[in-house]
This record gives structure tokens, C-alpha cells and sequence, in this order.
């Protein structure tokens, strides 16, 4: 069977929890200082962490980019010298015949 709760029943509950809800929350300066100290010494050990992670990653990137670009010179450098041998070759061979 439904049991139906009359208004007083419902105001006692809401003033029961109410009591649970409204408890202040007395914050000392101490605890809010401790607080503040012990993120800031979080923030100051991992901070030189994550920004040394970064400028490696950036390095290694910058280093990388210049390998390929070294690669690419080299190649390029060896197809001149080759140019450079057929150039010496047809001119020997044109000196040759004038």
C-alpha cells in the first residue's frame, strides 16, 4: 500500500538534510597557504620536465630536418659531378676530333 507522506513529514526531512548541507566550511589561512605552496612546488618540479621534453622534440625535429636536407645535397652533389664528368668527356672527345 502507498504510504502518503504529509507536508510536516517532507519539512522535517528537508530540515534534516538541510543541517547535513549547511555546514560551514571553515578554511584556515594554513590550509589554503598549504595548498597554494604545495601546487607550486608541483608546477616547479614538473614544469622543467615537460619544457625540457619540448625542446628536445623541437631539436630532434630541426635535426631531422636537416639530415634529409644533407641527404638531399649529397644526392644533388653527386648528379653535378656527374653532369660534370659527361661534360669532360664530350670535351675531351670535341678537342679531339678538332
Amino acid at each position: 500500500m502507498i504510504k502518503h507522506d504529509t507536508i510536516e513529514d517532507k519539512d522535517q526531512l528537508l530540515d534534516e538534510i538541510s543541517v547535513l548541507f549547511d555546514t560551514p566550511q571553515n578554511l584556515s589561512t594554513t590550509w589554503l597557504l598549504l595548498t597554494f605552496i604545495s601546487l607550486f612546488s608541483i608546477i616547479m618540479i614538473f614544469f622543467p620536465k615537460i619544457y625540457l621534453k619540448n625542446k628536445i622534440y623541437d631539436e630532434s625535429k630541426k635535426i631531422g630536418y636537416l639530415e634529409k636536407k644533407v641527404f638531399i645535397l649529397k644526392e644533388e652533389n653527386r648528379v653535378l659531378k656527374s653532369k660534370i664528368e659527361q661534360l669532360k668527356f664530350k670535351n675531351d672527345i670535341l678537342d679531339s676530333l678538332f
